[in-house]
C-alpha cells in the first residue's frame, strides 16, 4: 500500500519525528488511535487508519525509512518565511508536480529581495530578484540613463 504524506509534514525533520514517534508506540495502544501522538493521528487520518497492528507498524516504519533515504530533497530559500498554511500548499505543488513524496527544507535569506533559490541534489535554480537585477544591470543602468 502506498501511503500518502500529509503536506503539513514538508521536511525530512518532521517524517524522521513521525518515524521515532511510531518506533516508541507501545502495542498496547495500536488499536485506540486516540491515544496516538498528534502526529501520528494526523498521517493516521489522511490514510484511513483506524488501528495497527505489529505487521502494519512494521509496514510503515519500512515505507518512512523509503521515502527518507530516497525521495526527492529540495532546500527553498525564500527573502522570507512563509506562514504554516502557504508551507504547506507549497508542499502540496511540489508533491503534485515533482514527487508525491518530495521534502522541502525552507530557509531564509533577505539579501534575496524577492523570489527564491531551488536546490536540488544537482542543480540550482535561482528565480530571486537580486540575481535578474544584477544579470541585466547593464540594461538597467542604460535604461535610467535615458530617462
Amino acid at each position: 500500500m502506498a501511503y500518502r504524506i500529509p503536506n503539513t509534514f514538508s521536511s525530512t525533520q518532521q517524517i524522521s519525528a513521525l518515524l521515532a514517534e511510531l518506533e516508541k508506540l507501545k502495542p498496547e495502544v495500536f488499536t485506540t488511535p486516540q491515544k496516538w501522538p498528534t502526529h501520528l493521528q494526523e498521517f493516521a487520518q489522511i490514510n484511513a487508519l483506524g488501528s495497527l497492528t505489529l505487521a502494519s507498524r512494521s509496514k510503515l516504519i519500512s515505507f518512512l525509512k523509503e521515502v527518507l533515504s530516497s525521495s526527492p530533497q529540495l532546500s527553498l530559500i525564500v527573502a522570507s518565511m512563509p506562514n504554516n498554511e502557504d508551507l504547506s500548499e507549497l508542499t502540496g505543488w511540489f508533491r503534485s508536480y515533482i514527487h508525491p513524496y518530495a521534502t522541502v527544507h525552507i530557509a531564509q535569506n533577505s539579501d534575496l529581495l524577492a523570489g527564491c533559490i531551488l536546490r536540488t541534489k544537482d542543480k540550482v535554480y535561482d528565480f530571486s530578484l537580486r540575481s535578474s537585477l544584477f544579470a541585466n544591470s547593464a540594461k538597467l543602468v542604460e535604461r535610467l540613463q535615458h530617462v
